[in-house]
């Protein structure tokens, strides 16, 4: 498919040089895909790679673009089904360390401050937000890997050897410096803390719908009166989650990714008749 995609140059130090333009897209038309699609479901084993199914399907590897396109997938490692070392290597690397769940200091409601990427965070013993922590909760600290405040989640990894393992009602400290270079300290209260693999996602409801982690359970997709806003931090799917686990409510970071790495076996094929006129319409389109 390179050979068919629109040329350009650009100055090298040996002067000028004409590559394929990877930077083009395109999509099959829907028309072709509902025309020649069978079936709709082929389960793709985990060992095949993209050009592996491609040549087993249809003889040729270099047409695993055709089977990419059609399915919208862009990523050829993450969109496709991995296999169970490459999805374990995928969840180490993208839920690193522990995730924190926080609560202001009095553990009533959920924390309000934020973290920035790569800040660094200590344990502390003081509610009160200090400049300076104590030389003992210097040495237990650690990395932002990310925050998210709608969820209250801090994600940290740390930094170097340490004696810290963050529990349940320990507070947090950390500072944020704005381009003024003025600093903001928090501190808060650790509510729930697990390893980043089997922190909450996301909440559903019986219907597997996706929750407002802010709002009660019962007013989920229902407009909400002045009168309903007296509700607790304990009512919401997140304090919930915290003070009572909220255990058939919450998908974890694993379930999540293997509910997706299960959806990417499923993909759409056009039957192998079909390839010429995909062929010819993607050459025409790309040229124009």
């Amino acid at each position: 498919m390179y050979d068919k995609l629109p040329r350009v140059r650009y100055i090298t130090p040996q002067g000028y040089k004409e590559v394929s333009d990877i930077t083009t897209t395109f999509r099959v038309t829907q028309k072709v895909i509902e025309e020649g699609a069978y079936p709709i479901d082929v389960s793709i084993p985990e060992t095949d790679r993209p050009e592996v199914f491609a040549h087993r399907v249809y003889g040729n590897p270099r047409l695993h673009w055709v089977i990419l396109n059609l399915n919208n997938k862009v990523n050829p490692f993450y969109e496709w089904v991995l296999s169970p070392q490459a999805f374990e290597n995928y969840m180490e690397e993208k839920y690193p360390g522990y995730t924190l769940f926080l609560t202001d200091i009095s553990g009533l409601r959920g924390f309000t401050g934020s973290f920035r990427t790569n800040d660094i965070v200590f344990s502390t013993g003081s509610t009160l937000a200090s400049a300076q922590p104590s030389i003992s909760d210097s040495l237990k600290n650690a990395r932002v890997v990310s925050y998210d405040p709608v969820y209250c989640r801090l994600v940290i990894e740390f930094t170097q050897k340490t004696a810290w393992v963050p529990v349940e009602g320990e507070y947090v400290a950390g500072q944020n410096t704005d381009v003024l270079g003025n600093k903001t300290y928090y501190v808060a209260r650790i509510g729930k803390v697990l390893e980043s693999q089997f922190a909450a996602h996301h909440f559903v409801n019986s219907d597997g719908e996706t929750l407002d982690p802010r709002i009660p359970i019962q007013y989920h997709n229902k407009f909400m009166e002045t009168s309903d806003f007296g509700f607790t931090f304990g009512a919401t799917p997140l304090g919930r989650y915290i003070i009572e686990d909220f255990g058939n409510y919450t998908v974890t970071n694993r379930e999540h990714e293997i509910a997706v790495n299960d959806q990417n076996r499923n993909i759409t094929m056009v039957s192998k008749s079909y390839l010429n006129n995909i062929e010819r319409d993607v050459e025409l389109l790309l040229n124009g």
